[in-house]
């Protein structure tokens, strides 16, 4: 059944200097090209990046449609478009592992350089839709095209953990990054522990399984008494403070290499660039 798409829509748009996103209530509806499918928003995130090219923070001189976790519906196919139904909820894959800009600008996805979901419509590559599980809310499922996938990547390739394990974990920064990170550690069988320097993120990691959620000084203390240790560090803050707490809350591991596995340390930026470091 066709559906009746408008020739313009809403969008909140880029514009390099403005604090705060343009609403523009005209903004032209795209049109599919080969291979490509029109989506009707369903929901849209808003991530810690989009405040920073807000912000300057990150410097964009581009124009344009902010928004890179996005679910929807198709409405319209662009030719060679096939497997694709229009009852069916998606979620838009944008990320594209490794990337680097050649011009020092961040690199062209939706959302950031390219038209992105923070509009009624949006064009995407048929290549790029993962069909959402039945059941799941448009407002969770858009975050699969971001944030958690990025908890996994910390998680489950850089940190290495995997269904089953008995590692000791502690994520540093429970916020919307870290609070996923968290349950997959969780899931998988780790024991996990969390630090945040606010009283309602430590209170939400014991809420979602960590044994113990620490404070900034209660951590540098059990660290430097030598009561605390783990396996695993993840994380999520990544600066000098984080990575000297996470030195510390792994040197108790570091003492044999012969009789314990080395510890490792996942530092997660901003732009989803993920390094470990091995003790």
């Amino acid at each position: 059944m066709a559906v009746e798409v408008p020739t313009t829509m809403r969008a909140a748009v880029y514009r390099p200097g403005d604090l705060n996103p343009v609403i523009e209530h005209q903004h032209p509806v795209p049109r599919p090209g080969h291979g490509q499918v029109l989506l009707k928003v369903a929901a849209c995130g808003v991530c810690h990046s989009d405040v920073f090219l807000l912000t300057e923070a990150l410097i964009d001189d581009r124009t344009y449609i902010l928004g890179h976790e996005i679910s929807g519906y198709p409405v319209q196919f662009g030719e060679g478009v096939e497997g694709i139904r229009e009852d069916q909820l998606y979620v838009v894959y944008v990320l594209v592992p490794c990337v680097r800009s050649s011009n020092g600008q961040p690199p062209n996805m939706n959302g950031v350089g390219n038209d992105g979901g923070l509009a009624e419509y949006i064009v995407v590559e048929q290549t790029q839709l993962v069909p959402a599980p039945k059941g799941l809310s448009p407002e969770i499922a858009c975050l699969a095209g971001d944030s958690l996938i990025t908890a996994f990547n910390a998680v489950h390739n850089n940190a290495g953990l995997r269904p089953g394990t008995k590692k000791r974990v502690l994520i540093y920064g429970v916020g919307g990054l870290g609070h996923q990170a968290l349950q997959i550690a969780k899931s998988y069988g780790a024991t996990v522990f969390a630090v945040d320097y606010k009283k309602a993120a430590r209170e939400l990691a014991v809420e979602l399984g960590a044994e113990r959620a620490f404070s900034l000084s209660e951590l540098t203390s059990e660290t430097a008494a030598g009561t605390f240790t783990v396996d695993i560090v993840i994380d999520f803050v990544a600066n000098q403070q984080s990575f000297s707490l996470a030195k510390a809350a792994t040197k108790g591991n570091a003492q044999s290499l012969l009789s314990v596995p080395p510890s490792k340390i996942v530092l997660v930026s901003i732009i989803s660039t993920m390094h470990t470091q091995q003790r």
